[in-house]
């Protein structure tokens, strides 16, 4: 594997450990749909990590989504909780960030 690939994966991590942080900063001054988005883009992050070693890419939030359960979750190589949690959070984010929605505490602590 390309260490141009690995350096790539690491930085998405990176990334995403980094707006998980902001996630519970905004969560913990209840700013809930702020966190839900973040949230979203911490697992966003990591599963665009996870795809470039596997060389796959894509432009479009639908296409990641679509293409981690195809290549990754469908043929078991992660759990289905963590499958469950991404199809969650990605339907949770686009009713944050597109409908007219507000989350309650409970709901994003969860």
């Amino acid at each position: 594997m390309k260490q141009e690939i690995k350096d790539y994966a690491n930085f998405q991590l990176e990334k995403s450990r980094d707006t998980l942080a902001e996630a519970k900063l905004l969560y913990s001054n209840n700013y809930f749909t702020g966190a839900v988005n973040r949230i979203y883009y911490s697992v966003f992050y990591s599963v665009a990590g996870l795809m470039s070693l596997f060389e796959l890419s894509t432009s479009k939030h639908s296409g990641m989504l679509s293409n981690f359960n195809r290549e990754i979750a469908n043929k078991g190589l992660v759990s289905r909780k963590l499958k469950d949690f991404y199809v969650e959070i990605f339907d949770k984010r686009q009713e944050g960030d597109y409908k007219v929605y507000k989350f309650a505490n409970e709901e994003v602590k969860e």
